[in-house]
């Protein structure tokens, strides 16, 4: 599955800049996710998804570490607010249900200002693993037998999605 690189997103409008520094900050744990690749949206085109390089920030030392790809999804706090309060209320209480489906395996969510899309864009961020074979659906449609049975699939996710 290609990806189309980091150029803007669906956020909020069309009419969207290019991305001015596609680096996100959390703001608690001064963790950095630089977005590198637009991979989609979700709740109906309210938020982007994209592959980011996490840099983990350790307190007792200076030094980052690159600790690999996740997936982060975000949504523009200013331009859909009800459903950024649900996702918020939602990740507090472990992420489990949304009213569009499940989310698999969240690492953190946290909101940050930052001026990547335009000025003081507030954003809500979710954090997820990132799997390289794309998504659920791309790899339930690309397998031989698409016929899954529901018990089947706890084995599948084990075998194929987690890392």
């Amino acid at each position: 599955m290609r990806y189309a690189p980091v150029s803007r997103s669906s956020l909020s409008s069309p009419e969207i800049p290019p991305l001015r520094q596609p680096i996100i900050t959390d703001p608690e744990t001064q963790d950095t996710y630089l977005l590198n690749l637009d991979i989609g949206s979700f709740s109906h085109g309210f938020g982007a998804v994209y592959r980011a390089l996490y840099t983990e920030h350790k307190s007792d030392t200076e030094i980052p570490i690159k600790s690999g790809y996740v997936t982060l999804k975000i949504i523009d706090m200013n331009e859909s607010e009800t459903e950024s309060r649900h996702l918020w209320r939602q990740g507090k209480a472990g992420l489990t249900d949304t009213p569009y489906g499940k989310i698999i395996g969240s690492k953190r969510i946290f909101s940050a200002v930052t001026n990547i899309f335009s000025d003081n864009d507030e954003l809500l961020c979710v954090v997820l693993p990132y799997m390289s074979e794309g998504s659920l659906r791309y790899i339930l449609s690309t397998r031989p037998q698409k016929n899954y049975q529901r018990n089947s699939f706890l084995l599948f996710l084990n075998k194929y999605l987690l890392l």
